[in-house]
């Protein structure tokens, strides 16, 4: 048998590109089938965030829909609060079955990082407390909701670490959020012109996970304008005072971004973010207290109240709290007859998770700013998904200290799929810079 007539046979991946060797019909046959199982992630992955963000608008008080409440997460069945996280499970399945057994072949620590075991035992201690409390003390107002939809967190993560084309997919995230935003920012302003009522306050998250990354990968001066534009426009037609609070956390990423990369990571640099830092908090107390009296809602009594109830409830457990086995809402006089959010997403971890909770929340949700510190001086190097992801999640952690963010599902699934995003990226970056530090000091 001459060379010329050998089949290579051996098995490759067909995402790479370049000089492909002949394969046989069955390689080629496997190679397509796992094309179909990364085009069927793909569209799982982007169909789950755009149907989360679509879903937004479809309750009674919209301007735009006018039927019963069919917001997805909210419905009193069981089945459309798992929506978010079925899709993010049929992505992540999708890409595990296009990398076959190299999957379970990785490296641990990129498979399982610290903040994906923190969303993993967080998810398991939320489901666990909440299934107690509906069979046991027959309570209906649980945290089933958050326990599921955080897993969307890893799933995210997963999705990144096994796609082929992380950019890919990065850019699918995008397309999936940005249509996801039109809708929200349609509906808004109907409501805002048609009903002359305010804006949806959760709707931030949504609009600042898009404005985060775009901010980051568009260079073009003028999308930055737009982008910049329409999330102040959003923030303060909402006539909502966390609106102008949210609006100035969200342009701190931005000065942080355009400091470093002016000036470097310096003394100077440090002295130009604290004095805009001084100068953002001051100017938003001032019109916060200056317009308090012509905002249509967020209380100062309501809210002073709620926090109270759920600052005791802490102190009574505050290692554990109550293991997530309490209730999603709390008895409020200025809403005599009904129970109501807390309005506060950090005090509901700390209540409900104790300082356990609180740490295994902090970690993942907060760790790529410390990350970024750690590694600053590598800042002009960081992808668009790392700088991008960290900013968004910066801009709704303020939100969520004014409104029960994570407990409306298909809000919190885009907050978590954003956070499991920048985890991988954070990760990916990190094993980039130590590969680029060890070869630095080979050569030296």
């Amino acid at each position: 048998m001459t060379l010329a007539r050998v089949e290579v046979t051996v098995p490759h991946n067909p995402f790479m590109g370049g000089l492909r060797p002949q394969v046989g019909s069955h390689s080629r046959s496997r190679s397509r089938s796992r094309q179909w199982l990364v085009t069927a992630g793909e569209w799982a992955f982007g169909l789950t965030i755009a149907i989360c963000g679509i879903s937004l608008v479809l309750h009674e008080s919209s301007a735009i829909w006018r039927g019963p409440n069919l917001r997805l997460g909210v419905h009193p069945s069981l089945a459309p609060r798992l929506i978010p996280l079925v899709g993010m499970l049929i992505a992540t399945a999708c890409f595990v079955l296009s990398t076959g057994g190299r999957t379970f072949k990785r490296p641990l620590k990129r498979l399982l990082p610290v903040s994906v075991v923190c969303l993993l035992v967080l998810a398991v201690l939320v489901v666990g407390g909440s299934v107690y409390s509906r069979v046991i003390d027959g309570n209906p107002n649980t945290f089933f909701s958050l326990g599921f939809v955080i897993l969307c967190g890893p799933c995210a993560c997963w999705c990144f670490e096994l796609t082929p084309d992380p950019a890919r997919l990065l850019r699918v995230w995008m397309v999936a959020l940005a249509a996801g935003t039109v809708v929200v920012l349609v509906s808004s302003l109907a409501r805002l012109f048609f009903t002359m009522d305010g804006g949806f306050t959760e709707h931030f998250p949504v609009v600042f996970a898009l404005a985060g990354l775009m901010w980051f990968m568009q260079p073009t001066a003028g999308i930055r304008v737009i982008i910049g534009l329409v999330v102040a426009a959003v923030c303060l037609l909402s006539f909502k005072k966390s609106g102008i609070i949210s609006f100035g956390a969200m342009a701190l990423p931005v000065v942080v971004d355009a400091c470093i990369r002016r000036f470097g990571a310096t003394q100077r640099t440090a002295a130009i973010l604290f004095a805009m830092c001084l100068s953002v908090v001051v100017m938003n107390a001032v019109i916060f207290f200056a317009l308090s009296t012509s905002f249509r809602s967020g209380e100062h009594l309501f809210r002073q109240y709620s926090y109270d109830i759920a600052w005791q409830q802490f102190l009574e457990s505050p290692i554990i709290g109550q293991v997530y086995t309490g209730e999603s809402a709390v008895w409020n006089p200025y809403y005599p007859g009904e129970r109501v959010a807390v309005h506060n997403d950090v005090l509901d971890v700390l209540r409900q998770g104790g300082v356990v909770g609180f740490i295994l929340f902090a970690i993942p949700m907060y760790g790529s700013w410390w990350f970024l510190w750690c590694y600053r001086k590598y800042w002009k190097q960081a992808p668009p998904g790392l700088l991008g992801g960290a900013a968004a999640v910066y801009g709704t952690t303020v939100v969520f200290l004014f409104n029960p963010t994570l407990l409306t599902p298909d809000i919190a699934a885009i907050v978590w799929t954003m956070l499991g995003c920048t985890i991988w990226h954070q990760g990916s970056f990190r094993s980039g810079i130590r590969s680029q530090e060890t070869v630095t000091w080979l050569h030296r």
